[in-house]
């Protein structure tokens, strides 16, 4: 059966890069400040071009793991009433990209190109670059916690991707940007290798986000630049990884999103700003019960050249020479719940996008695992920092592909 096939009787949803993905969330920024070209992504269908050219400042929120499923549950539990109302009035809903991840995802939005373009093809890849098995958001070896920019490779995260970043295009724009970030995540490999020309402004908690971004707004109208700002919001995501996203601490995380950044953002400001408020990705809740540590599968790692990286819920293995199909093998008759292919067959589909680098087909492997319900696997690189998760994403399922995307002007 085709993958395609295999695909759809799982439920799977597909990233809907033609005009409904995060990509195109990229592409409509830079039509809003007149720097969109023909070989770009068509902008978000149906998304009111006008209100964005029109507007002195467009903020882009992006709320890290805030899936579709999640916010339409707090609606109906009444626990996110300026979200509700804005998913009523002002909702464009989305798809992630593939994988749906942080990694992918952020790479899309910073240069309006799939995955499979731009070459951030998971939380953990192959980087021949380093000869290693790298953690992207800590662009460092990934049984390591250290980073590329340290001793002994002291290397620069400025151009690692070679396509032109959002904050390049709109800098030539004459367009004023902005990072408004958790303060630790200033200097950043990846703030360095996709944004390293926006201005950094911190913030030292979440509940401060909001002053944060109506301060900076307020004094850019003054100045009669016109402005792009993207504002990061990340505790949702490990709260959803750690504890669930049905979870109580889940749903107080979502009340906090309402009450202390959204609800001060709908109130006027000066000037005419525009709010698009998005997610990476959502999450889907796992059965700890299922979930797979290829530690525990021997027989598999031997047949592999470096250890399974990717997500939890997608692996990206490279079968030594002669041993693909023994991979495929083993995978489809140990991982049941899980759908085995040749990254072949996912980059004919289109899930990672096109065109596909080089780079890109380096990185994913040959064979993907790509987790369907409540599964998940990992190898530790660490002992620390992968452990089994009660949420996760990186695979297709509805919870983990549908992303809201709202729309608002103050």
């Amino acid at each position: 059966m085709s993958l395609a096939r295999r695909l759809a009787a799982s439920g799977a949803v597909l990233p809907d890069y033609d005009g409904g993905s995060l990509v195109n969330v990229a592409a409509s920024l830079l039509d809003a400040f007149g720097a969109r070209r023909d070989d770009d992504p068509r902008p978000v269908r149906d998304l009111d071009a006008g209100l964005l050219r029109d507007a002195a400042a467009v903020v882009l929120i992006l709320v890290d793991g805030l899936g579709e499923g999640q916010l339409r549950r707090a609606a109906d539990r009444g626990d996110a009433p300026n979200l509700a109302r804005l998913h009523e009035t002002r909702s464009h809903p989305l798809t992630s990209v593939f994988p749906s991840s942080t990694v992918c995802a952020l790479g899309s939005l910073d240069t309006a190109r799939p995955p499979g373009t731009h070459a951030l093809v998971a939380y953990q890849h192959w980087l021949d670059e380093f000869d290693c098995v790298a953690q992207m958001l800590r662009w460092g070896p990934a049984d390591q916690p250290r980073s590329f920019v340290e001793p002994p490779w002291n290397a620069e995260p400025r151009g690692f991707v070679p396509l032109d970043t959002i904050d390049a295009r709109l800098a030539e724009a004459g367009v004023a940007r902005f990072l408004i970030q958790p303060a630790v995540f200033k200097s950043s490999p990846l703030v360095r290798m996709l944004s390293p020309d926006s201005t950094y402004v911190p913030y030292l908690a979440t509940s401060s986000a909001a002053i944060v971004t109506r301060r900076l707004l307020q004094a850019q109208a003054s100045r009669r630049e016109r402005t792009f700002a993207f504002v990061y919001w990340p505790t949702l995501d490990t709260i959803a990884h750690f504890l669930g996203p049905r979870s109580e601490e889940h749903d107080a995380e979502l009340r906090a999103i309402d009450g202390l950044l959204v609800a001060p953002l709908r109130e006027a400001l000066d000037g005419h700003v525009v709010f698009l408020l998005t997610a990476d990705h959502g999450h889907v809740t796992l059965d700890l019960d299922r979930a797979v540590r290829f530690e525990d599968h021997p027989e598999l790692l031997a047949m592999l050249r470096y250890p399974p990286a990717g997500e939890h819920r997608v692996a990206l293995m490279s079968p030594r020479d002669g041993a693909r199909e023994a991979v495929r093998s083993y995978c489809a008759e140990t991982f049941a719940d899980a759908i085995v292919a040749d990254a072949d067959e996912a980059f004919e589909l289109g899930l990672y996008g096109r065109p596909v680098s080089a780079a890109a087909r380096r990185r994913t492997g040959e064979v993907l695992l790509i987790a369907t319900g409540a599964s998940q696997y990992w190898y530790t690189f660490i002992q620390s920092e992968l452990a089994a998760h009660r949420g996760s994403h990186g695979a297709l399922s509805s919870e983990e592909m549908r992303v809201p995307l709202l729309v608002w002007s103050a």
